[in-house]
This record gives structure tokens, C-alpha cells and sequence, in this order.
């Protein structure tokens, strides 16, 4: 398994995807947290905005209150 860094930039993400693409599971891991927080963020129920109360829904549908 190779050590995986964050990503900082396009070379560290093309490694980062090349060496998950080969099968190192820390480099998947690291891929799959990132998209995790840019759906969360994409979303606005993540990041800093939603930590201090500013947006967000908390999961819950806008127009209908449901989850």
C-alpha cells in the first residue's frame, strides 16, 4: 500500500486516483471522504456555513419538512 496525502492540487489528485485505480484501498478511502464533503457542501448541510447555523436543512426536504 502506498502512503496517500491530501490533496492539494491536480498532481496529488491524478496520484491519488491512479494509486486507488491500482487497488490501494487508503487512496479510495481519501477519494471517497472527498466526495463525500463536496456533496455535503454542494447540498448546504456541510461545511463551515452549516457549523455556524447559516444554511442548510439538516437533511430534511426544504418544501415538505420530510427526510
Amino acid at each position: 500500500m502506498a502512503a496517500v496525502a491530501a490533496m492539494d492540487g491536480p498532481d496529488e489528485r491524478r496520484d491519488t486516483v491512479a494509486a486507488a485505480r491500482a487497488g490501494d484501498p487508503d487512496a479510495f478511502e481519501l477519494l471517497m471522504r472527498q466526495h463525500e464533503r463536496l456533496e455535503l457542501v454542494t447540498a448546504g448541510i456541510g461545511g463551515p456555513a452549516n457549523a455556524a447555523g447559516i444554511r442548510g436543512s439538516g437533511g430534511r426536504c426544504a418544501t415538505s419538512g420530510s427526510w
